[in-house]
C-alpha cells in the first residue's frame, strides 16, 4: 500500500565511466536481481528503467518497495538490501 516500506540504493561507476557501460550495467542487475530476492521485497525498480541515471552517467538510483509498513521491515530483510541476501 502506500505506506508500504522503500529504500532507495544509489549505484556509482568509478570515475571515467558510465554506469551504462557493459561492465557496471551488469553489476547493477546482478545486485538487484540478488536484491529481489531479499525477504519482505515486494518489487525492485532499476535506474535504467526508471531512466534515474545522472546527466554524467556515473550515479544511479533503485527503488526498492516492500510488502509491509516502513516499521514492519524487519532488520534482516534490511541487511539484505543494504548488502544483497545470503547466497
Amino acid at each position: 500500500g502506500a505506506d508500504a516500506g522503500s529504500a532507495r540504493i544509489v549505484f556509482q561507476a568509478p570515475d571515467g565511466q558510465k554506469l551504462t557501460d557493459t561492465a557496471n550495467a551488469a553489476q547493477v542487475r546482478q545486485t538487484l536481481d540478488r536484491i529481489t530476492d531479499a525477504p519482505q521485497v515486494a518489487r525492485v525498480l532499476d535506474p535504467f528503467t526508471a531512466k534515474a541515471i545522472s546527466a554524467d552517467g556515473r550515479t544511479g538510483y533503485a527503488q526498492v518497495t516492500y510488502d509491509v509498513q516502513a516499521q514492519k521491515v524487519t532488520p534482516e530483510a534490511q541487511e539484505a538490501v543494504a548488502h544483497g541476501p545470503p547466497r
